[in-house]
Parts: C-alpha cells; sequence; structure tokens
C-alpha cells in the first residue's frame, strides 16, 4: 500500500472497491461448490449413522415369536 499526501478522490474509492468487487466475486463460486460438496458428504453421513444406530436399537428391542408345532 502506498501512503501519499494527496487527498483520497471519488474515483480512487471506486476503483479500490471495484478491485475488491472483483476479487470477492471471482473466489465465491468456488466457495460455495465447496461449502456444498462438504454439506452434502455431512447429511449422507449422518443419514448413513442414523440407519446403523436404528436398525442396531430395533434388533435389540425386538421379540422374537417362536411357534412351534405340537
Amino acid at each position: 500500500m502506498k501512503y501519499t499526501t494527496q487527498p483520497i478522490t471519488k474515483d480512487m474509492l471506486e476503483d479500490s472497491l471495484k478491485r475488491l468487487q472483483s476479487d470477492v466475486n471471482s473466489e465465491a463460486p468456488s466457495v460455495l461448490v465447496k461449502v456444498a460438496y462438504a454439506a452434502t458428504v455431512v447429511v449422507v453421513v449422518a443419514v448413513c449413522v442414523a440407519y446403523v444406530v436404528g436398525r442396531r436399537t430395533g434388533r435389540k428391542r425386538s421379540t422374537i415369536v417362536e411357534i412351534r408345532r405340537l
């Protein structure tokens, strides 16, 4: 960053903000894609864990009925 003694003009501010905005706009889509993939992985893992835990709990609590013929 250069420090100058000249006054800051409207054009200088606009140029600076446009550069900042272009940097943000170029980075945002790649970050959003990564966040979407991460969220998908988290949801899939959570569903799998819930399925396995529920299945195990169901096996523990289920009653086995045995029918014998006399």
